[in-house]
């Protein structure tokens, strides 16, 4: 397999990296309102934006060492880049696609936590519609629940 310019796999990388927030921020804007529909939709989007990533990753792995490069961390990005002509401009590049995939992180993590509340609220939903729904919770001296939707423990005061 034939190595692509680096400029080439890094401004797709920058190009997919901003594609990948956009995704996020709408989808988040979707969570928002009522009704959720959907959501399958974004899995499947960003499921194929994460693939293409991978494969960027890849590429910048089996670049890094065609350059010598045994690690794979910024520091050997950042001088495998400076020994190209442009290698400032491309360091340039890559840096903000890296930083503009660190606030990715959040976002998929509010998105999921948003997710999993909307789940939590439909099972208490068909819960109570089904007829299913626990009695109130009540807590024990040691502050053990016993009756109620979600059973656990206060823990100790």
């Amino acid at each position: 397999m034939s190595l692509r310019d680096p400029a080439l796999w890094l401004n797709e990388l920058s190009e997919l990296s901003g594609r990948f927030k956009d995704l996020l921020e709408r989808e988040l804007a979707h969570l928002s309102n009522w009704p959720v529909l959907n959501l399958p939709d974004f899995a499947q989007a960003k499921t194929q934006l994460s693939r293409q990533l991978e494969c960027l990753e890849s590429e910048r792995v089996q670049w890094l060492s065609s350059q010598g490069q045994r690690e794979r961390g910024r520091l050997a990005m950042r001088e495998a880049l400076h020994a190209l002509p442009n290698g400032s401009q491309l360091l340039h590049v890559w840096e903000h696609a890296v930083s503009v995939l660190k606030a990715c992180q959040p976002l998929n993590q509010q998105a999921g936590l948003s997710i999993s509340l909307l789940g939590q609220q439909t099972r208490r939903s068909l819960d109570i519609l089904t007829g299913n729904a626990a009695l109130p919770a009540t807590y024990g001296k040691q502050g053990q629940q016993s009756g109620g939707y979600l059973r656990g423990s206060l823990g100790q005061a």
